[in-house]
């Protein structure tokens, strides 16, 4: 199965191994990870600080229906996974 997994930044940043782990937690079930490299923040930090129309800006950025293959997309925060 392939998997669209954003890693957000305060994984990125605080947490790195987190981002590393699923990935080899998926990858070891057998599934396909594509990494969205140039995706790093889904614009929660912003939004929770009350700057909404910004976090909007940078959350249009996340198009999952690009990618009409993809079964599931997931992160490691607060979203979880979810069927496309």
């Amino acid at each position: 199965m392939k998997i669209n997994l954003l890693i957000p930044c305060f994984v990125d940043q605080l947490f790195p191994s987190v981002g590393i782990s699923v990935v080899r937690i998926f990858e070891k079930l057998g599934h396909t990870v594509d990494f969205k490299q140039n995706i790093l923040c889904c614009g929660q930090p912003a939004f929770n600080a009350g700057f909404w129309d910004e976090s909007r800006e940078i959350a249009v950025r996340i198009d999952y229906r690009s990618e009409p293959n993809w079964r599931y997309r997931t992160d490691p925060g607060s979203r979880r996974a979810r069927p496309s």
